[in-house]
């Protein structure tokens, strides 16, 4: 049985098989503030696919860190992560 974990602060985040990814394509910012931003990135994979994603940031400590991807298919990870929380707290 396959295992998908799904942890954003201080643990990694897994979807599939990590060595796939070849290179960063393309960064473009979309939105930015003092302490936040939300950028869009494309990238290729090993098998030639290539792969878009919006990532937002926050500026915490005066480094920039990912506060959530938000993928093209499935929305935002932070948000399905605090679903998945919350209907486990209530069981």
């Amino acid at each position: 049985m396959q295992i998908e974990r799904q942890f954003i602060y201080d643990n990694p985040i897994c979807f599939g098989e990590e060595s796939l990814f070849s290179r960063v394509d393309e960064i473009r910012v979309l939105e930015k503030t003092a302490d936040s931003a939300r950028i869009h990135v494309r990238f290729t994979l090993t098998n030639g696919n290539n792969e878009e994603q919006e990532l937002v940031l926050q500026r915490r400590e005066g480094k920039w860190e990912i506060a959530d991807f938000i993928r093209p298919n499935s929305g935002s990870l932070l948000k399905q992560i605090e679903a998945k929380t919350a209907a486990r707290l209530k069981q």
